[in-house]
C-alpha cells in the first residue's frame, strides 16, 4: 500500500527548561534555608507569590506549544475520518448485512430440519402433544453440528417419555392435576411438587376451617346447656302497697343485719327487690 500519509516535518521545539531547572534548584536552596517567624512570614509571602507567577507564565507558554502541536493534528483526524475511517465503517456494514443474510437463510434451512426430526421422533413416542420445539431445544447456530442436534432432540423427547411414565404411577386421583402442570413445566418432578404442596396448602386449609367450625359447634353446645340448666328467674317481688302498710305517725329507721342463702338467680330476684323498693343494703 502506498504512503498517502506523510510526516513532512516534525514539530521542532526550542527549549532550555535544563537550564530554567537550574535556576530554579539554586531559588529551592535558598527557600529551603528561609526561616519564617512572625517578623519575617510577610517577605516568605511574598517570595510565594513570586514563585507562583513565574509557574504561572511558564504554564501559558506550555499551553501555547500544546495547541500548536495538537490543533493541527485535529484538523488532520476530522479529514482523515471522512476519507478514510467512515468509508470503511460503511463498507463493513455492507457486507455485514450481506453475511448475515446468508447465516440466517442457513441457520434458517437447518433449524427447521432439525425442528422436522424432532417432531416425527415425538410422534414415535406418542408425546407430541407435549412436545415444543421452540422451549425445548436452544436456538440453532452454524457451528452446531446436524448430529448433535439431533441427539439432543432425542435426549429431550426421552425425558418427556420418562417423565410421563412417572406421572402413570402416581395414584388416579391426582394424576390429571399432575399433568396439567406437565403442560406447563415438562419437567415430571417439578409438576408432582407443585401438586403436593397445593394439596397440602388446601389439606391444611380444611383442617384449620374444620378445627374452627368444631369449636364454634362446641361453644354453641355450651352456652345452650347452661341455658337449659338455668332455673326461670321469679317474678320480682311487689313492693308492699302503701295501702297495706298500716299508717304510723313515727315510723323510725332501722337497720338488720341478715345473711341469706339462696340460688344465683334468687340472689338477682331479692337484690332486684330491694332496688325497686328503695331500699338501703350492703
Amino acid at each position: 500500500m502506498n504512503e498517502i500519509m506523510v510526516i513532512k516535518q516534525l514539530p521542532i521545539i526550542e527549549e532550555q527548561l535544563q537550564a530554567v531547572k537550574e535556576a530554579i534548584a539554586d531559588k529551592l536552596a535558598i527557600v529551603e534555608g528561609l526561616v519564617c517567624t512572625e517578623e519575617t512570614y510577610k517577605e516568605v509571602k511574598k517570595i510565594r507569590t513570586e514563585f507562583m507567577k513565574e509557574l504561572e507564565q511558564y504554564e501559558e507558554q506550555r499551553k501555547a506549544i500544546k495547541a500548536a502541536i495538537i490543533d493541527p493534528y485535529i484538523r488532520f483526524e476530522d479529514v482523515y475520518n471522512d476519507c478514510i475511517r467512515d468509508q470503511y465503517k460503511v463498507a463493513k456494514e455492507t457486507l455485514d448485512k450481506k453475511v448475515n443474510a446468508v447465516v440466517d437463510e442457513l441457520n434458517a434451512q437447518k433449524t427447521e430440519k432439525i425442528r422436522i426430526y424432532f417432531n416425527e421422533y415425538a410422534e414415535s413416542k406418542h408425546v407430541s402433544e407435549y412436545a415444543d420445539f421452540n422451549n425445548q431445544m436452544h436456538k440453532v447456530g452454524l457451528s452446531d453440528t446436524e448430529a448433535a442436534l439431533k441427539k439432543e432432540c432425542r435426549e429431550k423427547i426421552d425425558q418427556l417419555v420418562s417423565g410421563l411414565k412417572a406421572i402413570d404411577a402416581q395414584p388416579e386421583d391426582i394424576r390429571a392435576e399432575i399433568l396439567a402442570e406437565f403442560r406447563k413445566t415438562l419437567s415430571a418432578t417439578e409438576a408432582m411438587t407443585i401438586v403436593a404442596e397445593r394439596r397440602k396448602t388446601i389439606e391444611e386449609q380444611k383442617r384449620r376451617q374444620e378445627e374452627r367450625e368444631a369449636r364454634q359447634a362446641a361453644e354453641a353446645e355450651a352456652a345452650a346447656k347452661v341455658a337449659a340448666a338455668a332455673p326461670a328467674a321469679p317474678p320480682p317481688l311487689a313492693p308492699p302497697s302503701a295501702a297495706s302498710v298500716p299508717a304510723v305517725d313515727n315510723d323510725p329507721v332501722m337497720t338488720v343485719k341478715i345473711s341469706v342463702t339462696a340460688k344465683k338467680s334468687e340472689l338477682r330476684a331479692l337484690k332486684a327487690f330491694l332496688n325497686e323498693g328503695g331500699y338501703k343494703y350492703e
